[in-house]
């Protein structure tokens, strides 16, 4: 009982206390780069994070362009882990026919963890990958850099 209520209390408090003092805390739009896994396609993803305020969340999305074309929308936890750097996960949706994320579906769920960074007052460096729930799906992974608002 008092394990179980310990459990609770940490989850609790994670979920209720903004990020890490130090962490990554602004908004941000920006592109990457997105890496077919068989490695034959290389694609173009123009992106965004909303911070969502005093909440250790963010909204994110996404529009990759390349043989194919696809988009997504993601909620994330994200964890401070130090001055103006966060690793974040969660999960969303992906739009699309024949991306490397949904391979044989219009519409998949999907997995997302990462980790982002400011390198500058106004620029962040991020990397990610997501997972595809079902169906024909795989992983991409994605690194780029944005625009820190």
């Amino acid at each position: 009982m008092i394990k179980s209520f310990l459990i609770a209390s940490t989850i609790a408090g994670a979920l209720t206390t903004p990020a890490m003092a130090g962490g990554l805390e602004s908004h941000y739009v920006g592109g990457g780069v997105v890496i077919d896994p068989d490695g034959t396609d290389t694609s173009v993803s123009i992106g965004g994070r909303y911070n969502l305020p005093k909440a250790p969340v963010s909204l994110r999305g996404n529009v990759t362009i390349g043989k194919d074309f696809g988009a997504g929308a993601a909620v994330t936890a994200d964890f401070g882990i130090g001055k103006d750097v966060n690793i974040f996960g969660g999960g969303g949706v992906a739009f699309g026919s024949d991306t490397p994320l949904n391979a044989g579906d219009d519409t998949v769920g999907f997995a997302l963890v990462g980790i982002e960074a400011a390198i500058h007052q106004k620029a962040v460096v991020f990397a990610d990958l997501s997972v595809g729930l079902g169906g024909e799906t795989t992983y991409i992974p994605k690194v780029g850099i944005a625009y820190r608002f």
